[in-house]
């Protein structure tokens, strides 16, 4: 049954890519990137904003700090870009094909490190490893990351770089260099008791 479900939600995310990637017109898919690029600053030089487009923006803002992209994405940025877009496209693209153009501009690296901070020391509460030292060393090379890939992190990616984070910051490290000693001294009792009794 858990198996059938995932081959659903596999199937209904390509049919969601597949629809975005139907959403654009034929003229539009033809360009590069660097022509789309050009399009939009062509079809913005000289246009004025009405007061509608300051009032989607603004919606824009308020929904990115309501839904929790602002964890990760610096929402002024957002909003900004957002309406460049919705003024050239209008709805051709849909709010998420949108997101998944800008998204990538505007990721907040300090929002992304902090929030994982704060998680991380809370953890420190209840399991020593998770340091003060050691948590500001995973949020920053989480975060590292997340930036370098322009936010664009599969659920995979995420844990994947997680892993590595940990690894890189030398969780568990101390533990494992406590039983290591702990290992050592046990062993130099046992040799003394063995001479002591006059077995070595």
């Amino acid at each position: 049954m858990l198996r059938f479900i995932c081959i659903i939600v596999v199937l209904f995310s390509c049919a969601i890519n597949s629809a975005q990637a139907q959403i654009l017109p034929d003229y539009l898919k033809k360009m590069s990137k660097e022509e789309r690029a050009e399009y939009e600053i062509d079809v913005l030089r000289g246009y004025e904003y009405t007061e509608r487009d300051f009032q989607q923006m603004i919606l824009y803002f308020r929904g990115c700090m309501r839904d929790g992209t602002a964890r990760q994405y610096n929402c002024e940025c957002l909003a900004a870009e957002y309406i460049k877009k919705k003024v050239v496209y209008d709805d051709i693209l849909t709010d998420y094909h949108i997101f998944q153009e800008i998204s990538g501009k505007c990721v907040d690296e300090v929002s992304v490190a902090g929030n994982l901070y704060t998680d991380c020391t809370m953890m420190g509460q209840i399991d020593k490893r998770w340091s003060d030292d050691f948590c500001e060393c995973y949020a920053n090379y989480y975060a590292g990351r997340f930036k370098q890939n322009d936010g664009k992190m599969s659920r995979q990616g995420r844990m994947k770089t997680r892993v590595v984070a940990m690894q890189e910051c030398g969780y568990g490290r101390n533990r494992r260099d406590s039983e290591e000693q702990r290992r050592k001294a046990a062993a130099a009792i046992a040799g003394k008791a063995r001479e002591k009794m006059g077995l070595e």
